[in-house]
């Protein structure tokens, strides 16, 4: 019998559990609670509130932004000179290229790996040299092998500057970081959807009184479902 218990929601009440839910959260349910048939539908509708609210939800627009600030700020280039079709390898000397790349990852608070690798092609190389270097004084053709190696050496540091595919440009690597800041976001949204499930379930059980299991059961008042 209990199992079917109906629970009524006073208006009044309704009203201040959506307005405490409204500051706990720092957000806003403009004329929403005339359009609510279940609890459910609130809860879903509050998660969503939140989820937009999160500030890792950024557009390309937005990244380009903040990108564009910090390349100005590590390299010194002049603020119109960094345009979306920029190109990265223009704007970040090979001298200093790794370096700088590790400053601008930290200015946007992430780790960056828009550079190739070429460090097990430069232990090769080196192993390489370091065999034809011991084989010079009884081979002669040694000597070849180790200026291969050394070319192989240079070619391997210059190449293992560049950038990859996906980040050519800086346009390339804003919409690469929004992309990848969307998702961890979503990531961490959906992670956390149980928690505050509940926390939304606390509001109406401790101000409503209310037990957790019997939520799905409450009836919206008519005021609020014309």
């Amino acid at each position: 019998m209990e199992s079917n218990q109906s629970y009524r929601i006073d208006p009044g009440e309704l009203e201040d559990v959506i307005s405490a839910i409204e500051r706990f959260y720092d957000i806003r349910l403009p004329g929403a609670t005339e359009h609510f048939t279940s609890y459910q539908q609130l809860r879903e509708v509050i998660l969503q509130k939140i989820e937009e609210k999160d500030p890792s939800l950024v557009t390309g627009q937005q990244m380009f932004s903040a990108v564009r600030k910090a390349i100005v700020a590590i390299t010194g280039a002049a603020e119109e000179n960094v345009q979306p079709s920029s190109p990265l390898a223009s704007l970040f000397p090979v001298n200093q290229r790794k370096k700088k790349v590790r400053q601008l990852g930290k200015a946007l608070g992430v780790k960056l790996d828009i550079l190739t690798n070429s460090s097990m092609f430069l232990v090769v190389m080196l192993i390489l040299l370091v065999t034809s270097a011991a084989l010079v004084f009884f081979h002669f053709y040694a000597l070849y092998l180790m200026a291969a190696s050394v070319v192989g050496i240079i070619l391997g540091l210059w190449f293992g500057n560049d950038f990859t595919d996906d980040a050519r440009t800086v346009a390339d690597l804003s919409l690469k970081l929004a992309s990848e800041t969307r998702l961890r976001a979503i990531r961490r949204q959906l992670e956390s959807r149980p928690r505050i499930r509940k926390e939304i379930a606390g509001f109406f059980t401790r101000r409503m009184d209310v037990p957790e299991t019997r939520l799905s059961k409450l009836e919206f008042p008519a005021y609020f479902t014309k």
